[in-house]
């Protein structure tokens, strides 16, 4: 196996090869490794709530790779560690997560060249590497932090990467290897380095982080911002003011509508005459729950544009706390015109749009909005509301903050607000970036305790 982690040695005893059906541990495989992408695809879902995550996708992939594992080692040798050649993230996922459920950790040990090429633009991983990693966040067995911590020390290159990677990814303190991390000429080792910095001694790290909050690097620069945030960091925040209007500003446009104000979500709301920052404007809006915020999503309810319709009913909602299942307010009429390049529209209708997107995206499986019906709901609740306050699912954010809430929404929101209530808490809770929702459902119960941190980055952060 060319650059990738090494098989064990080969099984010297065949003793019960014959017991093995080994078509049902193949089909045991694609199974876990089609789960897998119905996971990532769970995860962004607006459908999707963590309980549901649990017991749907993730109880079958449970199943799948305990039937790989109970086939014993063999079973392994000759059907998952070949399959960490495949440089599909899913493939790689798949079988690195029932090579380590079995308690075999020599993968952490293999070196990895999926840094190069790079990863995607706003990825810290790629190929192989990224499967590995999903594997090893994904992984609920009992001694593979300590496996992670043990090695973490003398790590470097492409191994550094993959456990870093696991460290923010579990809530792994990463300090044995961050310094080396932090120093990296790589920008993706850096990145990871910052992210799993949010599991360290904030006291001693937060200045550090902030060195990199401008860096060259806009992965770099992203995991700098989201991790001193975390930490309350007053620069962090000055950095989102600076950025959040620029063409990769969706992110900090996110952490502005969480943490301002009525003033900071006017400014978002002034990008949505930009066509090219519309849907990332209206999905900052739908963490903002002020007057102003819904009153600028109530434009383009009946845009042309399917999706943006979608996301600003979805912003709405949020806000409202209105039910994407009530037939009342939504319409799932298809589409008179549909939009070039759609499926559905003869060749010379779509007049070979090559530019067409024809991308699914996590939004086009929220319902289309019954504009009127809407409308007149925020109507009759418009009169009760303050601008100077905010509101989140039809309720004023009070003392008790918004961890109430994470066990209600879906997979694609529930990031974005629990990271919100960990940056409230100026460092005190925290969010493991990519774990199983039972871990996540546990994080969860821990921030709704804390209630709301009285303290201030900008504005009154209600």
């Amino acid at each position: 196996m060319s650059g990738g982690p090494q098989p064990p040695a080969p099984v010297a005893s065949v003793s019960g090869e014959e017991l093995i059906l080994w078509d049902v541990v193949q089909e045991h495989l694609d199974e876990a490794e089609f789960v897998i992408e119905l996971w990532l695809g769970a995860r962004r879902s607006p459908i999707y709530t963590l309980q549901e995550l649990e017991q749907g996708p993730e109880a079958r992939l449970v199943a799948h790779v305990d039937g790989l594992v109970v086939n014993g080692p063999l079973a392994l040798q000759r059907t998952a560690w070949p399959a960490l050649e495949d440089d599909d993230p899913q493939r790689a996922a798949a079988a690195a997560l029932a090579i380590v459920h079995s308690g075999d950790f020599t993968l952490l040990d293999g070196a990895l060249d999926d840094l190069d090429p790079p990863a995607p633009e706003g990825h810290e991983l790629s190929g192989r590497a990224d499967g590995i990693a999903l594997a090893l966040a994904l992984c609920d067995h009992p001694a593979l932090d300590d496996q992670i911590r043990g090695r973490l020390a003398h790590a470097k290159g492409s191994q550094l990467a993959l456990l870093l990677a696991a460290c923010a990814d579990r809530g792994i303190d990463p300090s044995p290897a961050l310094d080396r991390a932090l120093g990296d000429e790589t920008p993706e080792v850096v990145a990871l380095g910052l992210r799993a910095a949010a599991f360290g001694p904030h006291t001693r790290l937060l200045g550090p982080v902030e060195t990199y909050l401008a860096h060259a690097s806009a992965v770099v620069r992203a995991a700098a911002i989201d991790t001193a945030l975390a930490w309350g960091s007053p620069s962090a925040w000055e950095r989102v003011a600076q950025t959040y209007h620029q063409p990769d500003g969706r992110a900090a446009m996110v952490w502005m509508a969480c943490l301002g104000d009525e003033r900071h979500a006017e400014a978002i709301a002034r990008l949505l005459d930009d066509e090219a920052q519309r849907h990332d404007a209206l999905w900052a809006l739908g963490f903002c729950g002020r007057t102003v915020a819904l009153n600028a999503c109530m434009r383009w309810l009946d845009d042309d544009d399917e999706r943006t319709r979608r996301l600003a009913a979805e912003a709405i909602a949020h806000a409202l706390g209105l039910d994407l299942e009530d037939d009342a307010l939504w319409d799932e009429e298809p589409s008179d015109d549909p939009e070039p390049g759609v499926e559905g529209q003869t060749p010379d209708d779509d007049d070979d749009d090559l530019d067409a997107d024809l991308e699914l995206h996590p939004e086009d499986e929220l319902p289309l909005p019954n504009v009127d019906a809407i409308r007149e709901r925020w109507a009759e609740q418009s009169a009760q509301w303050s601008p100077k306050e905010r509101y989140v699912q039809g309720k004023p954010v009070g003392r008790e903050g918004l961890g109430w809430t994470l066990a209600t929404l879906s997979g694609r929101r529930v990031d974005v607000v629990a990271r919100e209530v960990v940056a409230r808490s100026q460092g005190i809770g925290r969010w493991p970036r990519r774990v199983r929702a039972h871990r996540h459902r546990g994080a969860s119960s821990a921030l709704a305790q804390l209630g709301r941190n009285p303290g201030a980055i900008q504005g009154d952060r209600r």
